[in-house]
């Protein structure tokens, strides 16, 4: 038999229990005794991590043996537990013993008290604590005041003040006056809780007047930040556009938890952000300033082609660049003090529509030319794979064996190939696949047409393949 376990019933295992234990009261008593006062006890939920059906228990009978050694609580209902030195009770939401705390649950006991047991879903009914209860309105106060201190937590638990503070720790016995205790400490807690936001808010609502300026006209929108890394942030948009100063709340307000942070913040930059942000506009031309520096033109410009394939290209003071090589140029420029070199992306051109048509008109001659090489991987191994080309006009062709296949799409399908045979494609299961090359083709030329030229194109690996091994 297990201790601080509640059994549900007055049977064989108890009276097994008073002839092991050496107990002078005989079970034939204690069943007349709970036949003549038999009730309902009070039951409650707990909350918490899980949810826990917590029962007050009144003490009908306690029972100790010769030895003083074992102690027998009998309830009103019916049910029973055993007690030893040893016993410890189970934690129910915001209660619970310290690991320091010596418990006297074996010594506080007493008959005619109140104790609470809990149950979850997966085990058995077990001690919570002792209460100084007597009488059932008694159980009902205990109960207001535990709950009340629970609804607050519940309303403040986002608070630190709070969560350092969750736990109303005892040893074994939980007493109203106890609970009164915990329930005005949380609630001069929650006063305070409540100024600390109060604070808070018109520390916000100051720091958005003060550190924030957002102007916008018919031309432009002008955004000015004075941000707790010391540097100031402004860009000019055009055209306009609504910007929310919510967007650059961390620039300019720390929260009195994050305090902390500050030094960090003043060591480092907010550029990452910034720069995120920046890149959000697209087909804005934006003028771009850090402190005292000397204003950068960025444009991100956007395309989308018939196929609906989404590209941006990059420009700083009228130039195409890199956007990564950018990010960085401009970071050493603005924080670092350093010129501000601008790399052209390829080619020295200025213009961007010259520069895209020479650029596309390169790439095209080396597709011409070389073709498309790569590989796919499926159920058969490796297959070397090699794509010729050929353009009549705006037209383009696939030319693989004997066949020749017009490609809707142009060059934008060409890419769809070209990601898939050399490892580039967005997601990883269509990378290198057999399956999704023949997807693709499949929604351009048809089934039929796909699976031949993935019969020519496995036919072609295999003599490739060969001839590397001589």
């Amino acid at each position: 038999m297990e201790r601080d376990k509640l059994y549900s019933m007055i049977d064989n295992k108890l009276k097994l229990c008073l002839r092991l234990y050496s107990f002078k009261e005989s079970f034939e008593e204690i069943e007349k005794l709970v036949r003549k006062k038999k009730a309902l006890p009070k039951t409650f939920e707990t909350k918490g991590y899980y949810t826990r059906k917590a029962t007050f228990r009144k003490i009908l009978k306690l029972l100790t043996n010769t030895r003083e050694t074992i102690k027998i609580p009998i309830f009103e209902d019916g049910s029973w537990m055993i007690l030893t030195k040893d016993s410890n009770v189970a934690d129910i939401h915001m209660l619970d013993v310290s690991y320091s705390t010596k418990q006297r649950v074996f010594q506080d006991v007493k008959e005619g008290y109140y104790l609470i047991t809990s149950k979850s879903y997966y085990s058995s009914d077990r001690l919570v604590c002792l209460t100084d209860c007597q009488k059932p309105e008694e159980t009902q106060e205990w109960l207001m005041l535990y709950e009340n201190i629970v609804a607050l937590y519940e309303k403040y638990r986002y608070a630190n003040e709070f969560q350092s503070r969750s736990i109303l720790y005892h040893d074994g016995t939980v007493t109203r006056e106890m609970l009164k205790k915990k329930l005005k400490e949380f609630q001069k807690l929650a006063k305070e809780v409540e100024e600390a936001e109060k604070e808070e808010k018109r520390k916000l609502k100051e720091a958005f007047q003060n550190k924030i300026k957002i102007t916008q006209t018919e031309k432009t929108t002008q955004v000015w930040i004075d941000a707790l890394d010391n540097h100031t942030y402004e860009v000019e948009i055009s055209p306009p556009i609504k910007v929310k100063k919510e967007r650059f709340k961390n620039y300019v307000y720390l929260h009195r938890y994050q305090q902390s942070n500050l030094k960090y913040i003043q060591n480092s930059t907010f550029w990452s952000s910034f720069w995120g942000f920046l890149s959000e506009l697209t087909n804005k031309t934006l003028k771009v300033k850090i402190d005292n520096a000397q204003p950068v033109d960025i444009l991100f410009q956007e395309q989308v082609n018939k196929l609906g394939l989404r590209s941006i290209t990059t420009y700083c003071n009228k130039k195409r660049v890199s956007r990564y090589d950018l990010n960085q140029s401009l970071y050493d420029y603005f924080y670092d003090g350093q010129p501000l070199v601008i790399k052209s992306s390829n080619a020295p051109t200025v213009v961007p529509e010259d520069h895209a048509k020479e650029l596309r008109l390169k790439k095209e001659r080396e597709l011409l030319e070389k073709g498309l090489t790569g590989r796919l991987y499926d159920l058969e191994g490796e297959i070397p794979v090699k794509l010729l080309f050929k353009k009549e006009g705006k037209k383009w062709y696939l030319t693989i064996g004997e066949y020749e296949y017009h490609l809707k799409g142009g060059k934008a399908t060409i890419k769809r190939l070209e990601s898939v045979l050399k490892g580039t494609a967005q997601t990883y299961r269509a990378r290198y696949s057999t399956e999704e090359l023949y997807t693709r083709l499949s929604d351009i030329l048809g089934e039929e047409d796909a699976l031949k030229i993935l019969e020519v194109i496995k036919e072609y690996g295999k003599l490739l393949q060969a001839l590397e091994k001589k």
